[in-house]
């Protein structure tokens, strides 16, 4: 394979998609990232249960300038790669654009224009028939994943607020793990590494960084400031698109456990990329 490293089998990969046209030095960056989801040792017949899971993230990566066609044929890229069980995509940011872009069979990928399968959601169907990966979950209140995951979310005020509490709640728990940070590793290790792989290893303590940089909100008298739909309101002095490609990464897997996905979902060894581990 292209990296050398074969992804193992019982294994279910999740992107996470942070869109951003990031043209300017001070703007937010587009951040993809990658979890990893695979049955916690010992459990031989995991279910739909979060606990039954090991949840690691093994991949990221910084988009800057590109096109929503260049974002498009990326993601296509990296799911020939991954063989993603489930997509997040914020809506926001050129999102829906990039949805837009990510229903056609052409895309342009590695400069070569090549037929694909498209990726879609279930909104989509109207528009690519039968013939399309129904992998893609847009994060708004009315897709169909998120409905069933979070019922009367309602607005995405409260849609922001469902999502920081599980995953603020799973770091609690420890249900989720980063790789060993990069410069916790002796050069030697390092050394011999793809590039990209090495970057993504960086991008995820980035990553690491941005979620203890995310706050919320407070008023003057120190109690928690709420939107007009009940929502607390998050925010962070730094950049945070790497932290939450993360988060939607997780949410998707949470959509997959919650919707039976698992039962539909194909685990077979894919090409193999650059995963961390340890």
């Amino acid at each position: 394979t292209e990296s050398g490293i074969l992804i193992p089998t019982n294994c279910f990969y999740f992107l996470g998609v942070d869109p951003a046209p990031a043209k300017g030095a001070k703007s937010d960056d587009g951040a993809l990232a990658v979890l990893r989801a695979r049955p916690r040792p010992g459990i031989t017949e995991p279910t739909g249960n979060v606990c039954d899971w090991l949840c690691e993230y093994v991949w990221a990566y910084v988009l800057r300038g590109a096109t929503t066609r260049q974002w498009s044929a990326f993601i296509h890229l990296k799911h020939q790669h991954f063989g993603f069980s489930g997509i997040l995509l914020d809506p926001g940011g050129t999102g829906n654009q990039i949805n837009d872009e990510l229903i056609l069979t052409k895309q342009c990928i590695n400069g070569v224009d090549t037929t694909v399968i498209p990726i879609a959601s279930h909104a989509d169907m109207e528009r690519t028939g039968p013939n399309a990966q129904f992998i893609l979950t847009v994060f708004r209140p009315h897709d169909v994943g998120i409905e069933h995951l979070w019922v009367g979310v309602g607005h995405q005020d409260n849609l922001n607020h469902a999502m920081h509490n599980v995953m603020q709640e799973a770091i609690c728990y420890q249900r989720l793990a980063f790789p060993k940070p990069f410069n916790s590793r002796p050069g030697v290790e390092t050394a011999d590494w793809p590039e990209e792989k090495r970057w993504a290893l960086i991008q995820l303590d980035r990553a690491r960084d941005q979620l203890v940089d995310i706050q919320v909100a407070t008023t003057g008298t120190g109690e928690f400031e709420m939107t007009g739909h009940g929502a607390l309101k998050f925010s962070s002095a730094k950049k945070k698109d790497m932290a939450y490609a993360c988060i939607y990464a997780f949410v998707r897997f949470l959509v997959w456990l919650n919707m039976g996905e698992l039962d539909y979902s194909d685990n077979e060894e894919t090409d193999g990329y650059y995963v961390m581990s340890g």
